[in-house]
């Protein structure tokens, strides 16, 4: 983790200013959509950490070309899902295991678009969800507007860190991206623990449902 914290720090620091930076932010969004290898929300945080200091892309230009990227990252898993039999593959099965696809797909049939959403905000998290959605053929026409605004919102999420920590360490860019991102981390892991912690309720309160129907 550390090396690849220290190479996107030091791509940020050198690009940042560059319309350059742009594509390469939208192929990382791109291939962590379906293969979460490069750490798209890293990089989001870093350059999002340097506007105060005048030395980065626009705003808007980061958002938008992260949006797209994710979003072509995320149906990108959904037809991998849809056409391949991810479980069987090597590479794949490593993040989206069976216990990770069968818990994606519960979740999917119950609650949907909201699960979507906030599967987004977690890395391995999103790419098992957004496979098993193809793989159950979950309707493209929902599956679409549903990560276009999760992508917004994970988006705006990262950018918010990385302004937070950039503001209060104004004067040390290096230091707020490092901040920044661990923050961004941090905000990962607890969403990932919370939504475990509610789906492993869940699915407790519906096995002793299913339990006191077959009593009664």
């Amino acid at each position: 983790m550390y090396h690849w914290m220290h190479w996107v720090m030091g791509v940020v620091l050198s690009w940042a200013g560059s319309f350059m930076i742009l594509p390469t932010l939208m192929l990382f969004c791109f291939i962590d959509g379906f293969a979460p290898i490069l750490p798209s929300e890293t990089l989001i945080i870093a350059l999002a950490s340097l506007w105060h200091t005048g030395q980065v892309v626009p705003l808007w230009s980061i958002i938008i070309f992260a949006v797209i990227g994710a979003f072509f990252g995320d149906l990108g898993a959904y037809h991998v899902g849809k056409w391949l039999p991810v479980s069987k593959i090597p590479v794949i099965r490593r993040f989206a295991t069976e216990e990770a696809l069968a818990t994606a797909r519960n979740a999917l049939n119950r609650r949907g678009a909201s699960y979507l959403l906030t599967a987004r905000f977690i890395p391995v998290g999103r790419v098992a969800v957004n496979m098993t959605a193809g793989a159950a053929h979950y309707q493209l026409r929902r599956f679409m507007p549903t990560m276009i605004v999760a992508d917004i919102l994970w988006c705006s999420f990262s950018v918010i860190i990385g302004l937070t920590a950039g503001r209060f360490f104004k004067g040390h860019p290096f230091l707020g991206m490092v901040i920044g991102i661990a923050c961004g981390i941090t905000m990962g892991l607890i969403i990932d623990q919370i939504i475990s912690r509610v789906t492993a309720k869940k699915n407790s309160q519906l096995a002793q449902e299913e339990l006191g129907d077959s009593v009664v």
